[in-house]
């Protein structure tokens, strides 16, 4: 996740610099390039654990026998969320640095209170023990797809008005 955030707060500065001068291009470029990196580093980490989960867990914590007997397929589970997580964190912080704080926090809460807290409840019931580990994914899909499709409106929406008047 610190990568992730890393990428964001690079962007910040650019972005925030060229969206107050008025420079539109300047700011999708830039959102771009680190939406890719953003995205690189996602599908890394989470190739990374599918295969190798083992030796990712061994990192992180002694490789008891129960821990092995668990570990490969938890971990398979978990780190498909590598990619929604790079996308919702990369896009929240972007929000930031251009004055859609509100667009940012909501992106935040969700991802990080709403949904997981709904899902952890949830799909249990209809997963059993592995939808504890479901439930993470399953909420950052959801809400990777909800900032990108409010980017992408909000695109939309703003192609043709100036910067500098009121939205």
């Amino acid at each position: 996740m610190g990568i992730y955030t890393g990428v964001g707060q690079a962007v910040q500065p650019i972005s925030s610099v060229n969206y107050g001068a008025g420079k539109k291009d300047v700011c999708r470029r830039v959102f771009r390039l680190g939406l890719i990196c953003a995205v690189g580093f996602g599908l890394l980490f989470m190739g990374m654990c599918e295969l190798l989960p083992m030796q990712v867990t061994g990192v992180f914590m002694k490789m008891t026998a129960d821990v092995k007997q668990v570990a490969g397929s938890i971990v398979r589970i978990y780190s498909l969320c590598f990619l929604p997580l790079a996308v919702s964190i990369y896009i929240s912080l972007y929000w930031q640095s251009v004055g859609e704080e509100i667009a940012a926090f909501i992106i935040s809460l969700l991802r990080g209170l709403v949904l997981n807290s709904i899902l952890l409840v949830l799909l249990p019931f209809v997963l059993g023990a592995n939808g504890i580990w479901w439930a993470v994914t399953a909420a950052e899909y959801a809400v990777a797809m909800i900032a990108i499709g409010r980017y992408v409106l909000e695109k939309d929406q703003t192609d043709n008005i100036r910067f500098g008047e009121d939205l």
